[in-house]
């Protein structure tokens, strides 16, 4: 994408830090705070319950990860092998420094924490494997970096893809054959339906400048509700009794058909110039959001051993509540530098 792409996907550049903040605002607040139903009962209220439902949209902000990644990588290399320029090295070095140089220090910190503050530490191939992509298939994810399950379905999407390019510029590859299918064989381990959530971002590309793009917007937004609150009411809760009236596949494809309806008009001129004002802290949110979402986790746990869970909303607990996503934060930022 050249520079002027890149300004008018800054809606995207938006979503993708918003993301990244869902992701922590989950997780530092199941460690700072019991679930909503252990609260003291005056302090069940209706407002409390939606700030706490707020905060369980984890599963929602990875499946905009994986539709983010299908509409920009995959789209990508949609454009790329129509025109003919797509270049099978160039996309393996780009995928693999943009992955791995983040993912492998991630996994070394992980492991560090893991050896002084647990005395638990991973055994090198679960090390390994988690720094590569084939945790899920090798060896567990690492146990005090959970985020990183959703690397290895990245990884793997990406092998897909960029064989898939490769054999579609009609080059006769028994290689890139084999690769392809060996990545769909480890997809089907890890889970299909999240390969189907990648792909249906990838064709989202093929909507860019499609017309009435803005009642696409709004339908979008009420397919993602929809199947946002399916997704929520189907998950174990200590709250309240769980209800299931899809399967979670079939949930999940609801909700990243939502997000994918909002690319067509978050890609105009007209968004972009909307968030023109917030154009560079949304850029440079999106910037570090990798390194956030791959050291939050370690650095919660690093956290879990100074502030207990608080039992009830009080001015000290919510603090506690700030300064760990500062912390978070901050720990990112310096990580990404």
């Amino acid at each position: 994408m050249n520079d002027s792409t890149r300004h008018q996907f800054v809606a995207l550049d938006l979503l993708r830090g918003l993301a990244a903040l869902m992701v922590l605002l989950v997780h530092a607040r199941g460690d700072a705070f019991v679930e909503f139903g252990a609260l003291p009962p005056d302090q069940r209220t209706y407002l409390i319950g939606i700030l706490f439902g707020f905060t369980r949209l984890g599963q929602e902000a990875v499946l905009a990860f994986f539709v983010l990644s299908g509409f920009l990588v995959g789209g990508q290399l949609i454009d790329k092998s129509r025109r003919g320029t797509f270049d099978v090295r160039i996309y393996a070095i780009d995928r693999m420094t943009r992955i791995l140089m983040p993912l492998i220090p991630a996994c070394i910190l992980t492991a560090i924490v893991d050896y002084f503050l647990y005395a638990t530490p991973p055994h090198t191939i679960q090390l390994i494997a988690n720094m590569v992509g084939l945790n899920g298939l090798v060896a567990p994810t690492l146990p005090h970096d959970i985020p990183l399950w959703s690397l290895a379905y990245e990884i793997w999407f990406y092998v897909a893809a960029g064989a898939a390019a490769y054999l579609f510029a009609r080059r006769v590859s028994l290689s890139a054959l084999l690769t392809f299918a060996f990545a769909l064989a480890a997809l089907s381990v890890l889970g299909a339906s999240y390969l189907l959530c990648w792909m249906l971002g990838a064709a989202t590309f093929l909507m860019l400048g499609a017309k009435r793009s803005g009642p696409t917007f709004t339908g979008g937004l009420a397919v993602f509700a929809f199947g946002a609150l399916l997704l929520e009411l189907g998950a174990e809760s200590k709250s309240f009794t769980n209800f299931i009236l899809l399967p979670d596949a079939a949930t999940r494809i609801m909700v990243c058909l939502g997000i994918s309806m909002l690319f067509p008009f978050l890609c105009t001129k007209r968004a972009a110039a909307a968030i023109e004002p917030i154009r560079r802290p949304a850029q440079g949110l999106a910037a570090f959001s990798y390194s956030l979402y791959l050291t939050h986790y370690p650095v919660l746990e690093m956290l879990e051993g100074i502030f207990s869970k608080a039992d009830a909303l009080s001015v000290r607990s919510v603090s506690i509540f700030g300064l760990k996503i500062a912390i978070c934060l901050g720990a990112a930022w310096l990580f990404y530098l």
